[in-house]
């Protein structure tokens, strides 16, 4: 067990400078990138060869109210321009900021569809059981020579044909009208600052593009969506092997 009450000490259990980098967009260095020295510390730079049973944490403020923002738009520097000035002229951070090609958008909707109605139902606590449940089924049908290579796959891409679709109808116009997505979510004073930022942009500067103030349903849709989309690359892989090469991580 541990106590209650933990001594003090001036180590970090988060990067306090983090924002600031992230903020400071004209560096020659990038914001992040995985195993970067200067955030590793004994276990945390272990690369998965020590097992850690506890670690001590932050903790955060939980906001008192969250937005999901949907934006489109067919001019990548678009992004790039929102990208800088919230980080540049905004006083609050995004929570969460998932990009989505067009192309993508399609791949995780048609061969994600499964996963996304899996989630909506069954939680995100079920996905580890299913998987593991999936890969013992395919260890077993993948040496019978009669049945086709992947059967568990092809019966959950063909069966996803049933179910209506997922996207709300909205944000499947968007799909149609734009090339670029950006699903930005915001907490508390970062709201309305976004949405004016993004406002003046569209409607004052007349930049190609749009977004959407999503309500409940459509930012677990468009989140679920981004989250569907490397698994659907995969299932799209899987099913297309004979046509596509293999996917680069």
């Amino acid at each position: 067990n541990f106590p209650k009450s933990l001594r003090k000490t001036s180590m970090k259990a988060s990067a306090s400078d983090y924002e600031h980098i992230v903020r400071d967009v004209n560096a020659d260095t990038p914001s992040r990138f995985n195993a970067d020295p200067t955030r590793l510390y004994e276990a945390s730079g272990c690369a998965g060869k020590i097992a850690v049973f506890a670690v001590r944490l932050d903790t955060f403020e939980v906001p008192n109210k969250e937005q999901t923002l949907y934006i489109g738009t067919n001019d990548a520097s678009v992004l790039t321009r929102i990208r800088r000035d919230i980080l540049t002229q905004c006083k609050n951070v995004p929570e969460v900021g998932e990009y989505l090609h067009r192309e993508m958008f399609d791949i995780a909707d048609v061969y994600g569809k499964d996963t996304i109605i899996s989630i909506q139902r069954l939680g995100t606590d079920s996905l580890p059981k299913m998987f593991a449940l999936k890969g013992r089924v395919d260890a077993v049908l993948n040496k019978l020579p009669l049945l086709p290579p992947y059967l568990s796959d092809r019966l959950m891409q063909f069966g996803s044909k049933f179910f209506s679709d997922q996207i709300p109808s909205s944000i499947r116009t968007y799909r149609d009208k734009y090339e670029h997505h950006l699903i930005l979510k915001m907490s508390d004073g970062g709201i309305e600052e976004v949405k004016t930022l993004l406002a003046k942009l569209f409607n004052e500067e007349k930049l190609d593009g749009d977004f959407i103030t999503c309500n409940e349903e459509e930012a677990s849709k468009a989140f679920l969506l981004r989250f569907a989309a490397a698994g659907a690359a995969v299932r799209y892989q899987t099913l297309h092997h004979k046509q596509v090469g293999d996917i680069l991580a």
